[in-house]
């Protein structure tokens, strides 16, 4: 029997339950609504959780196996020089990236505020260019996907 993945790796109820959580209900608020106990909305949340983080970890792997590049970039690197080794690795490899300077400075606050300090890397940072020309950035050692949920 085929079913309809609406929602992903989510079931409806996952889905919905989620959704008000992030609007601010109560599990005792949504077991009220859902006419369930609130120890099963808890469960309920707890799985679309982990459902979530096993998403998050395939697209991981998918964007690791599509990157042509993996490199790092050591602590004291001053965050100016990122883009400039990006695209001299990029040049060297024949690939032509569809990003430029300033979408890669916010990707690395977004991406890797982490491990920057006072415009320093103080933590290595993993740059992937994928095959399609896009990159990937990510601090290394970064803990679990728990912290980013």
């Amino acid at each position: 029997m085929s079913r309809e993945h609406k929602y992903g790796l989510l079931s409806e109820r996952q889905y919905k339950v989620l959704k008000m959580r992030i609007m601010g209900y109560t599990q005792e608020e949504i077991a009220k609504i859902m006419n369930t106990s609130r120890s099963n909305i808890s469960i309920i949340e707890k799985n679309a959780w982990k459902n979530i983080r096993i998403a998050l970890k395939t697209l991981d792997v998918y964007k690791e196996m599509f990157s042509i590049e993996k490199m790092i970039i050591k602590p004291s690197t001053h965050t100016l020089d990122i883009p400039r080794i990006i695209f001299e690795k990029a040049d060297e490899l024949g690939i032509k990236l569809k990003i430029n300077l300033p979408y890669i400075q916010a990707l690395l606050h977004i991406k890797a505020d982490k491990c920057i300090k006072r415009r320093r890397v103080v933590r290595p940072i993993q740059i992937m260019i994928l095959r399609d020309g896009d990159i990937e950035i990510r601090c290394e050692n970064e803990d679990s996907l728990d912290e980013k949920i």
